[in-house]
């Protein structure tokens, strides 16, 4: 090897390693440093002044925790065999909802909706938000088994009267 296929090698080598900090700075760019959603959720009782205690609905908390702007596409509680049952009623509430860092929605599902899951609260499995780019942002299972506790209480105290 003469002195030429060193500067050769050592070019290459530098070359190798400028190349992977580029690859990492990208993979961590789009990967890592977007907008991330985090969903909340739970059942809760409507109190309106003058009127009393109304029915029970379920109400729901969706924040960019990430760094950059996310748009928010929609939402759906998913049935243990694959299908989705779109609440139509709020539907509108997160479609096309941008929300920058730190912003938040919160929605309010109607009873209509929570008297519609309690026909098929056997096979409620989970519950996701969805973003611009397709991708299903889930409630915790915590979360979710306890608003399934509550659907099953509200069923049993709904079917003993």
């Amino acid at each position: 090897m003469d002195q030429e296929d060193h500067i050769s090698i050592i070019i290459s080598f530098f070359s190798f390693i400028v190349a992977g900090i580029a690859l990492g700075w990208n993979i961590y760019r789009d990967c890592i440093d977007n907008g991330r959603l985090k969903v909340t959720a739970y059942m809760s009782d409507v109190l309106i002044p003058g009127r009393g205690p109304q029915p029970e609905v379920i109400s729901v908390r969706v924040t960019n925790t990430g760094k950059k702007p996310i748009v928010v596409d929609g939402h759906s509680f998913l049935m243990k065999n694959k299908s989705n049952r779109m609440p139509l009623d709020s539907y509108d509430a997160f479609h096309n909802r941008r929300l920058e860092s730190g912003e938040y929605i919160s929605v309010t599902l109607s009873n209509a909706l929570v008297l519609n899951l309690l026909e098929s609260v056997g096979q409620l499995y989970g519950f996701f938000v969805v973003d611009s780019y397709g991708k299903k942002w889930w409630l915790s299972d915590k979360e979710i088994s306890e608003i399934i506790g509550s659907l099953m209480k509200l069923k049993q105290s709904q079917e003993s009267k």
